[in-house]
């Protein structure tokens, strides 16, 4: 039940937050690639959005976790987080080798979206885009 109440909760926050900030998410140029905040990434309104999800922070939503198309990278924000993201780089590339291939929507999301997200993301990009 506390599950269930935690659940329905974050799902009213999420809708609230949705009409206040909606733009918690944006693509990268002409990618399937977005960046996003934390709301962005709050299920299961985010599986409306994209098929794959990137969490690049320590706080996972627990309805996610069994997801084969779900990642979390736990990267702790700071200097320490900086060495962390290093290391998840090719655990993220790896992830989306096949979503990339088929152009599935993909969402790579951290706190504010600002900075894990943009790192893991940029290393996708230079990994599988080229300049054209």
């Amino acid at each position: 039940d506390i599950i269930d109440a935690q659940s329905r909760m974050e799902q009213s926050l999420h809708l609230y937050m949705n009409d206040i900030f909606p733009d918690s998410y944006h693509f990268i140029g002409n990618t399937n690639i977005a960046i996003g905040n934390r709301m962005s990434g709050c299920p299961p309104a985010c599986w409306k959005h994209f098929d794959y999800i990137i969490n690049c922070t320590p706080q996972e939503f627990g309805e996610c976790s069994s997801r084969k198309n779900y990642l979390l990278l736990p990267i702790p924000e700071g200097k320490k987080g900086q060495h962390i993201l290093y290391d998840m780089l090719p655990v993220a590339i790896d992830f989306l080798n096949e979503p990339l291939r088929e152009r599935k929507k993909i969402l790579i999301h951290c706190s504010q979206g600002v900075d894990r997200s943009v790192g893991i993301a940029l290393g996708v990009i230079v990994t599988y885009y080229d300049d054209e």
